[in-house]
């Protein structure tokens, strides 16, 4: 592309010579090259460039891509790790509540009911973290197999996390939508339909050729003196190709406009929607972190507290922890939905290095 056709050479034999002015033509060469109208050779120059660079912005894509893939699946991780640690702390409470309880029972304060309640939940959060554990298991394979890795590769991951104003480190003032691939693809579109219609403009266009043809004569019937028995003979020739159709040019180009006009549009709608997803979840973190988590930490020493005097019942108690460690893996969802919504928005406007986070 963008550069003039191979030329064309032909040899031929004649077995029975045509005889010519000059004598038989035993042998003729030709070398021929064509020569397209002036200008088309630069434009498939160009469209060959938008086409490359076309080529490397799918390139970044697909590398955004595979990072909020990663992103997504180690949310998911995260999440299972945490959930299983607040499940064995919980096991911690209710192991220490079941001492507690049996002691109760020899003195005739609670039913055996209740202490049979309480083991079954006891069971029940035991087969809770074994089930996922094997989620995790299996959540831990198929990263190795996103990233290539193999049952040796050994993965860590991290133990602590960043507040979401260090977790969503970009501002709307520092968001510039034009790096996004799905805009920069439909501007290159633009400018590959707008090249496409100047080819197919230039082609209605004529086209020249130009060449020489060398012919070997031989023993002539009739001596005419042109050309001596075994010299040759040398034509010289150009030539003007005239199309008999054309194409026209089409509305490719008002198309291209169109689908970038749509796109910038929404591009503008997702921001618009994953910045509200990180100011409401922003939100829901700091009424956790603040009040929530606090208060259920006091409720479940309270709880305790009041059940040993008998003031509150068992299922208040196993209530009171339930909530807090259900609380506990809400956070972590909140910070890691807020990590995987970052990737997403960098996916979407091509943001390749996200900013140092600080612990």
């Amino acid at each position: 592309v963008g550069r003039l056709n191979d030329p064309m050479f032909r040899v031929s034999w004649a077995p029975m010579p045509v005889e010519t002015r000059n004598g038989p033509v035993d042998f003729s060469f030709m070398l021929m090259q064509k020569i397209p109208w002036p200008g088309l050779l630069v434009e498939q120059r160009t469209k060959a460039m938008i086409m490359n660079e076309i080529a490397e912005l799918d390139l970044f894509r697909r590398k955004l891509e595979l990072k909020t893939l990663i992103v997504s699946k180690l949310a998911d991780i995260i999440v299972l790790k945490n959930t299983i640690s607040f499940l064995e702390d919980e096991l911690v409470r209710y192991n220490a509540i079941l001492q507690i309880a049996e002691a109760m029972y020899e003195t005739g304060s609670i039913s055996l009911a209740k202490l049979y309640m309480l083991e079954n939940r006891i069971t029940r959060t035991e087969s809770a973290v074994y089930s996922k554990s094997l989620m995790l298991e299996a959540l831990n394979a198929e990263m190795l197999s996103i990233i290539g890795g193999t049952d040796d590769t050994v993965i860590i991951y991290p133990g602590t996390y960043s507040p979401p104003e260090n977790i969503f480190s970009y501002t709307l003032e520092e968001i510039d939508i034009s790096r996004s691939p799905a805009i920069r693809g439909k501007l290159l579109q633009m400018e590959l339909a707008e090249s496409e219609e100047r080819i197919s403009g230039a082609s209605g266009l004529p086209s020249f050729e130009a060449g020489i043809n060398w012919s070997v004569v031989g023993e002539p019937s009739v001596d005419m003196g042109a050309v001596n028995p075994g010299e040759g003979a040398l034509v010289i020739f150009a030539g003007l190709s005239l199309p008999l159709g054309y194409g026209g040019r089409g509305n490719r180009t008002e198309a291209a406009e169109y689908d970038y006009l749509q796109t910038v549009m929404n591009v503008n709608a997702e921001l618009t929607a994953y910045l509200s997803v990180i100011a409401g979840r922003n939100n829901e973190y700091r009424n956790m972190t603040n009040t929530v988590i606090p208060n259920l930490e006091s409720i479940i020493s309270l709880t305790e507290t009041a059940w040993i005097n008998g003031m509150v019942t068992l299922e208040e108690v196993m209530k009171a922890i339930s909530d807090y460690g259900s609380a506990q893996v809400e956070l972590i969802e909140i910070q890691t939905e807020m990590m995987t919504v970052q990737t997403l928005l960098e996916e979407l406007c091509g943001i390749e290095t996200k900013k140092e986070e600080t612990q």
